[in-house]
């Protein structure tokens, strides 16, 4: 659900399971999403069951938004329970992956910000 705001940002809300099973629908939604705003706000308030794929896909669409000069934020999902699901998926960080990501990188950000959201119950991995 891509939704363009006034502002020119864009936010996409992410609805239910993002498992590899919907790793390329869900790719080009990011993709499209990240076409249409120079900052692209990913909405994981009502997301479900997520696997590693997700979290590779959110790292790739946050690499090119550096690329494009764009920004990628998550809200939606409390710092807490974002930084359990990196931890069990091995996505702990101390710096960003790349120098351009070093003070960008999603999962440093995860570290330092509680945005709220849906409950423990709905924020998990599926492995």
């Amino acid at each position: 659900m891509i939704e363009k705001r006034g502002d020119g940002s864009v936010w996409l809300r992410i609805d239910g399971s993002a498992t590899i099973e919907e790793a390329a629908s869900m790719r080009e939604h990011l993709l499209e999403a990240l076409g249409q705003g120079e900052r692209l706000s990913i909405n994981l308030e009502t997301l479900g069951a997520a696997d590693l794929s997700f979290l590779q896909l959110l790292c790739a669409t946050h690499r090119e938004a550096l690329s494009q000069g764009k920004e990628v934020v998550l809200v939606g999902i409390s710092g807490d329970r974002l930084a359990g699901l990196l931890e069990r998926a091995g996505y702990v960080r101390q710096s960003g992956c790349l120098p351009e990501a070093r003070e960008s990188c999603l999962w440093m950000k995860v570290k330092s910000q509680d945005e709220g959201g849906a409950s423990d119950e709905q924020d998990h991995i599926d492995g």
